[in-house]
């Protein structure tokens, strides 16, 4: 028994010395058991810890582009151009035809000769409306064409193409033309038909 004791006694020395030599280490490990003696989850000091985690961009998605919606519509059109014919379809040029429109349409944009278009046009002893006066293709797609000047003008556009300035509001006809003016009363110049034609037949 003796010898057991000793040859315990001896192994246990030669460990010590061992240990003490630095000649075995012990690898470091955790209280699960692992070795996280290189592992560490604290940030430098002085630096704030972030975790490696790499995000996927977010994509754009252009948002779809808005039409706007129109300003006047197929009814709008279809007065306008019974309008025409009953006031201008004897004039000789479409910037005169036109011009009934844009006066109509001056009265509108003045807010005190009726809230829409078809009050404007059908307020009594002002235009030549009548629901029995026929749409020609060319007087639809005359007045068609002023509203989209006008609505382009609503929008900001300038030079939009005007045959008539804003500011008339009246005219009356010789039987060959319309005479446009700023007033009721007959009184000074009338229209001068200065502005560009868009239409290319500038009106005598």
């Amino acid at each position: 028994m003796s010898k057991v004791k000793d040859a315990v006694t001896l192994a246990m020395l030669l460990v010590a010395i061992v240990f003490s030599a630095g000649l075995l280490t012990l690898p470091e490990y955790s209280s699960a058991g692992l070795d996280v003696s290189g592992l560490s989850s604290a940030a430098p000091a002085g630096e704030t810890y972030r975790p490696n985690v790499t995000s996927s961009p977010v994509s754009s998605v252009a948002s779809p582009a808005v039409t706007p919606e129109p300003l006047y519509t197929e009814r709008d059109v279809e007065m306008l151009a019974k309008t025409i014919w009953a006031e201008a379809r004897g004039v000789p040029s479409d910037a005169e035809k036109a011009a009934v429109a844009w006066c109509a349409l001056n009265r509108l944009d003045a807010g005190t000769y009726g809230e829409t278009l078809a009050e404007v046009l059908t307020t009594p002893w002002q235009f030549a409306y009548y629901e029995s006066s026929p749409v020609t293709p060319e007087l639809e797609a005359l007045a068609r064409d002023v509203l989209e000047r006008w609505q382009a003008e609503q929008r900001g556009a300038e030079g939009v193409g005007r045959t008539l300035p804003e500011d008339y509001f009246f005219f009356e006809g010789d039987g060959l033309r319309n005479h446009f003016r700023k007033t009721y009363e007959k009184t000074g110049a009338t229209w001068d038909w200065s502005l560009p034609d868009p239409y290319g037949e500038a009106a005598v």
